[in-house]
């Protein structure tokens, strides 16, 4: 009866559909309904786990951040989106024993997904900073499976297209959080939830919430990514599906909802005072476009969306024209920015333009194998070398951790053989996204804005490394699935990878199933949040040195650096406060222990980072 009951309901379900129609999208995905996990225990992610929790898991990795960490936003985004991936994983092992059945979406990607994940997998014998490696491997690890949940879930086209608009409830909260920017101010909004003052009074330390963060970029708008260059890439990937969907949503909530994300977007892109970030933008809307033109996918709402987008640009623009104006308090213009491109002596340019070049010369060095996923940083300095002796260059010198472009970068890391595997798998991502697109309607609609806007991104990341941001890359994973989920559709079932087990599980073997999967979560969230906390105790522990008690604050120091060993500004800072803490005492044992961690420590830390300039 519960089968029936979902089974009306579905059909009782308003499609946003548009166009001429879209027979598959509006029919009710039946094999689905057929092949649930109604009843069990346990469900499998395809269901709540992706249609509710993957929004929810998006809204905290795109505005969680905390001032009171070394790191503000790295730690706690990584920690909501590896814990969504790992208990994903664990529900859907569960609800494979439950139906004696292993079935995983099957898409084009799938071969390129397998063969980078290996050629990652590699690059850890030979790495430097095995630690490193062994982060981003798991980063993409757990990147693979939300695709797959993604996935699976948006084979019902009017899945996909909610999951796509749900995707963009973050944006107005990253809007408002951000605006205190413009004032050189800043705005911890978690550390109230997040930071424990009975915790911290504990171990002695004050515990003030923080003012101001110090790289606030004077006026750009960098929110809760903390860098104003990382929400301008969130902002191009975003555009072209929220303008695609106020085009293709027929409903007027809905409707008024992604119009209020919309004019967020548009806020943000001209806020964050990015130039690259404009003109791809732009780019990657008349590739919109384009995929209109070609697909002949035909929305009433179209120029409707484009004449409020446009008139929200302008309004953004002429707010923002010019610096210090009743508008525009920052030290920043849309015309001046605009303006600074034809520079050819730009600071920001030519420091770009050294790390380029540095790259290159890793690349040349090591063009099969590279030098080792996440260990670019490692060897930057030792190839910038040839231009410290450059009168034109040795002004620029510099200690990127990135090569601020994707393409270098995965090249530097992984060779161009990592470079051709990762070509494959956008290539196997395009072809996803033009069967997407033919299917029209608002599943068209949603795959054209999703390509275009991932089009603008790919250009974008030829002069940042957005894919490196931990919000924009889940979003890019998330987007990957739902054009695969689109591109199969609610036939293409049959044709998941797929191994039979012996027999489903019995009834005690279920509830025994069940205790192991809250066991292992349960395990899995103490572990994963190790990171977020060794964080947080390290800040106060920096931040306190002078007000509470030296073991205390060494413990803390330790908590940290235990939880994050492989953190380089860990280690120096660590040295640093130890350093600092020495010098106010007067017993000369007392001097020599905190020196001699400040050596130990420092020296730790070059095992991990051996050219580390600090």
């Amino acid at each position: 009866m519960a089968r029936i009951r979902q089974f009306h309901r579905r059909i009782r379900v308003e499609m946003y559909s548009a166009g001429s129609g879209d027979a598959e999208a509006l029919a009710p995905d039946v094999s689905d309904i057929a092949a649930s996990d109604a009843g069990a225990p346990l469900p499998g992610v395809g269901g709540w786990y992706a249609g509710a929790l993957l929004p929810a898991a998006l809204f905290l990795i795109a505005t969680v951040f905390l001032g009171s960490a070394l790191d503000p936003f790295y730690p706690i985004k990584t920690f909501f989106f590896r814990m969504y991936a790992t208990c994903g994983v664990l529900l859907w092992l569960a609800a494979c024993f439950f139906s004696g059945r292993i079935r995983l979406p099957k898409t084009a990607a799938d071969p390129f997904l397998a063969a980078l994940l290996a050629w990652f997998a590699a690059s850890f014998f030979y790495a430097i900073n095995k630690t490193a490696v062994t982060e981003q491997i798991v980063n993409f690890a757990c990147g693979m499976i939300v695709f797959y949940i993604a996935a699976g879930y948006s084979r019902d086209a009017r899945k996909a297209v909610g999951l796509l608009a749900a995707s963009l409830a973050p944006v107005f909260f990253i809007a408002v959080i951000g605006i205190p920017d413009l004032t050189r101010g800043s705005f911890f909004p978690w550390d109230r939830l997040l930071v424990m003052p009975k915790l911290m009074n504990l171990f002695g330390v004050k515990c003030a919430l923080p003012g101001v963060w110090t790289h606030n970029f004077d006026g750009r708008i960098s929110s809760s990514f903390g860098n104003p260059v990382y929400l301008a890439g969130y902002v191009v990937l975003l555009i072209p599906p929220a303008w695609m969907l106020f085009a293709a949503l027929k409903r007027r909530t809905p409707r008024a909802a992604v119009f209020i994300s919309l004019a967020a977007l548009e806020f943000l892109l001209v806020t964050t005072f990015t130039r690259g970030a404009w003109g791809c933008c732009a780019v990657s809307i008349l590739i919109m476009f384009m995929l209109l033109g070609a697909s002949k996918i035909r929305m009433n709402g179209l120029r409707t969306a484009a004449a409020a987008s446009a008139a929200l640009l302008i309004l953004f623009v002429f707010f923002f024209s010019r610096q210090h104006t009743a508008t525009n308090p920052t030290r920043f213009g849309v015309g001046e920015r605009i303006g600074s491109i034809a520079d050819t002596r730009d600071a920001s340019m030519r420091e770009r333009l050294l790390i380029w070049k540095t790259a290159a010369e890793i690349i040349k060095a090591n063009p099969v194998k590279g030098v080792g996923l996440g260990n670019y940083y490692i060897h930057h300095p030792i190839y910038q070398k040839k231009f410290l002796s450059s009168p034109e260059w040795a002004p620029e010198t510099n200690f990127a951790d990135r090569a601020h472009n994707e393409f270098l970068d995965i090249a530097a890391e992984t060779g161009l053989v990592g470079l051709l595997l990762f070509f494959a798998l956008i290539a196997a991502l395009a072809f996803e996204g033009l069967k997407a697109i033919k299917r029209g309607g608002a599943a068209g609609a949603a795959a054209v804005g999703i390509a275009a806007g991932g089009a603008g991104l790919l250009m974008y990341a030829q002069l940042q490394f957005p894919l490196h941001d931990p919000v924009i890359s889940v979003y890019c994973w998330v987007y990957a699935g739902i054009l695969a989920g689109l591109a199969g559709g609610a036939g293409s079932r049959a044709r998941d990878h797929s191994i039979n087990l012996p027999r489903a599980a019995k009834p005690r073997e279920r509830v025994l199933i069940s205790l192991c999967v809250a066991v292992l979560i349960a395990m899995s969230t103490v572990s994963l949040i190790g990171p977020t906390l060794g964080h947080v105790a390290f800040f106060w522990a920096e931040r306190a040195w002078d007000e509470a008690r030296t073991d205390d604050v060494l413990d803390m120091l330790k908590y940290g650096i235990v939880r994050n060993p492989s953190d380089a500004e860990m280690s120096v800072t660590a040295a640093i406060t130890a350093n600092n803490l020495a010098g106010m005492k007067s017993n000369a044992g007392r001097k020599k222990e905190l020196y001699d961690f400040a050596l130990d420590e420092a020296s730790r830390g070059l095992t991990y980072s051996p050219t580390d300039p600090q």
